[in-house]
């Protein structure tokens, strides 16, 4: 188990260690290209422009300046540990000059003083050797030769003098005594005067070498006062750099962030632009293949009423050509009958008159007088049948026309009606159609009380009905039914038509004099061939209308956009 763990241990310390050891080899190549070009780089990394392998540049320099900042730190607090010593050093230093001086001075007053000392007691020796001079000469004098006198006078000194004299052995024990005193404080003072002497001269040497070494001290604290400057005034600028720059890298972070969030919005904006385009292409499309629908299906009804009315017109002529053809034959066949009834009439009076011509004259007045009245009831007969006839073919004639008017005035209703959102198609006749041109050609109200606004408020009741093609209400409604819908309700009943026969009804208004309830006729290219939506006028600039499937009656604006440059004609029904 140990073994594991140990084996684990070593194989992570040996993952480590090249990634460990690559680091700080990247941060020593990274300072080896720094060092020495940092003026370079400053100038690099303080450009507002820089690429990304620039900032990248930039970033490591920036890390290598933290790492010489590092180290500045470091050797400026080692400088100030230096500067604190050497100041200590120089306190120490003066403290002991002081202390030299002080006792060089201490020194020198003892040495004056020795002098002094020195000077008193060589007086007061030389007046004891002269003393002793003089009595030993006298000693001398009287007991010895001039020329031992002469020796011992003839010495260098009183030492020299007092030498021959023990030499000759002639001295006293007093003056031996004497003499050995005066030899012991000579002794003692030269003595005295070399110590002072050389203490003097150790001081002096010592305070001298003081004075080399407080120099000295000195010369180091000023450079290492002046190293601390410049490592401080190095630290101050390189991190004064390593803001610039950190500030700079961020500047530029900020900006490409932002840069970023404009492209972005730009972007959506573009986007939703493209998708409000797409959206509205498509909804012309729709509205286009709508409209296309809508004229193919108002194109195939108005060709197939137009077929329907055109049979329907031949057939009434074939119709009244046969009537016309019956009420001839019956003219014919009348005229033919009056005119054998006629023939016969007067066969029988000629026949009559050849019966009685025996008659006398009365009998023949009478027979004349007979003659006449059967004639005349034979002609009355006869004109009677004529008359009959005549009527009879007047009548089968105005009955055709009349019928070829009802179909001419249907087919006509019928090509009217070819609107894509015509919804009375299914529910038209020929009788209904007659009666429906008869009510258009009036386009006037039954209701002279009603005015526009009552017709808007009825349309304007319906908004969110759902629109259903052909449906004329009271809960559903395409354009056209919501528009007689509205006008039936206030009592102005024109008979349920198509939106190309609203725009043959009542009168013209032009679109600068709209008033509520007048009835908006639309056209996709400005004639009566693209007629193909309607609504209701309801005032500041405004319409209430069915739209399309899918949608709701509504209101929308005609005063601009896709209503208004759809506009064809207004028509007044009130």
């Amino acid at each position: 188990m140990r073994q594991g763990r140990f084996l684990k241990y070593i194989l992570s310390l040996a993952l480590i260690t090249p990634f460990a050891y690559q680091a700080q080899s990247q941060n020593v190549n990274a300072a080896s290209a720094f060092a020495g070009k940092e003026d370079t780089y400053y100038k690099l990394c303080s450009s507002k422009k820089l690429s990304k392998s620039k900032q990248q540049t930039c970033q490591e320099f920036n890390t290598y300046l933290k790492g010489r900042s590092k180290d500045l730190k470091s050797q400026i607090a080692s400088t100030k540990k230096s500067v604190q010593s050497t100041k200590s050093s120089i306190t120490t230093m003066q403290k002991k000059i002081t202390s030299l001086n002080s006792q060089i001075n201490t020194t020198k007053k003892r040495i004056a003083y020795v002098k002094v000392s020195i000077a008193n007691t060589e007086k007061a020796l030389n007046k004891k050797e002269s003393t002793l001079k003089n009595r030993i000469y006298a000693a001398q004098a009287t007991t010895n030769s001039n020329s031992y006198v002469s020796y011992l006078f003839g010495a260098d000194s009183f030492s020299d003098f007092f030498s021959r004299v023990s030499t000759v052995g002639d001295i006293t024990s007093y003056e031996n005594d004497l003499m050995d005193q005066i030899n012991k404080t000579k002794a003692n003072l030269k003595t005295q005067k070399q110590t002072l002497t050389a203490t003097q001269a150790n001081l002096t040497s010592a305070r001298r070498q003081s004075k080399v070494i407080l120099s000295q001290y000195n010369e180091k604290l000023k450079e290492q006062e002046a190293t601390l400057r410049k490592s401080t005034g190095d630290l101050g600028n390189n991190e004064e750099s390593i803001q610039q720059i950190a500030k700079n890298l961020a500047d530029m972070k900020e900006a490409e962030r932002k840069a970023a969030v404009a492209a972005a919005k730009i972007a959506a904006q573009k986007k939703a632009l493209a998708e409000a385009k797409e959206k509205a292409e498509a909804e012309a499309r729709e509205k286009a293949r709508i409209a296309a629908q809508r004229q193919a299906a108002a194109e195939a009804a108005a060709k197939k009423a137009q077929e329907e009315a055109e049979e329907k017109r031949r057939a009434a002529e074939e119709a009244s050509a046969a009537k016309k053809a019956a009420a001839e034959a019956a003219a014919k066949k009348a005229q033919a009958e009056a005119a054998a009834k006629k023939k016969a009439a007067q066969q029988a009076a000629s026949a009559a008159q050849n019966a009685s011509a025996s008659s006398n004259a009365s009998s023949n007045a009478q027979g004349n007088d007979d003659d006449n009245s059967s004639s005349s009831n034979s002609a009355s007969t006869s004109n009677s049948s004529a008359s009959s006839a005549n009527s009879s073919a007047s009548d089968d004639n105005d009955s055709s026309s009349s019928n070829a008017a009802a179909s001419s005035n249907s087919s006509s209703n019928s090509s009217n009606s070819s609107s894509d959102d015509t919804s009375s198609k299914s529910q038209s006749s020929t009788s209904s159609s007659s009666s429906t041109s008869d009510d258009s050609a009036s386009a006037k109200v039954t209701n002279a009380s009603v005015s526009g606004d009552d017709i808007a408020l009825k349309a304007l009741s319906k908004r969110g009905a759902p629109y259903v093609w052909g449906a004329s209400g009271p809960s559903t409604f395409d354009c056209s039914g919501l528009v007689w819908w509205a006008h039936a309700q206030c009592g102005i009943n024109f008979g349920r038509t198509d939106t190309r026969g609203l725009s043959s009804m009542g009168s013209t208004v032009s679109y600068g004099n709209l008033q509520p309830g007048d009835v908006l006729i639309f056209s996709s290219n400005g004639s009566y061939s693209g007629i193909h939506h309607t609504g209701i006028y309801i005032g500041n600039g405004m319409m209430v209308h069915a739209p399309h499937s899918g949608a709701t009656v509504s209101v929308v604006t005609v005063s601009s956009g896709y209503y208004r440059n759809q506009f064809y004609t207004a028509r007044r029904l009130y």
